[in-house]
């Protein structure tokens, strides 16, 4: 991505100590650890669980910026949000468990 920054805009380095405080956090703590513990952790579950996790993502960070940020979505971005989790619910949902259940 910095290949294709600098070859259509100018390539600018943080000035303030503060902002690389800031992005050096966020390399180490939420991208190095995060990714650490999600590989180690991924090999005492199931392939469809980290499916789950992974495609829950987008939704616990629309929690967190609404009630961190105060972010709010259009009627068209709940909507969305909301197809998305009901196709999650139609593909991970055990439907042959559901129908001997029944009978």
């Amino acid at each position: 991505m910095l290949g294709l920054a600098a070859a259509v805009e100018e390539v600018t380095l943080p000035t303030t100590p503060e902002i690389w405080g800031g992005a050096l956090f966020l390399a180490v703590f939420c991208t190095g650890i995060a990714f650490l513990v999600q590989t180690v952790q991924q090999q005492h579950t199931t392939p469809s669980h980290v499916g789950l996790i992974f495609t829950l993502e987008p939704l616990f960070s629309a929690v967190v910026a609404f009630f961190w940020a105060g972010e709010r979505q259009s009627p068209a971005g709940y909507a969305g949000a909301a197809l998305m989790l009901l196709s999650l619910v139609i593909m991970e949902a055990d439907w042959s468990a559901l129908k001997k259940r029944k009978n």
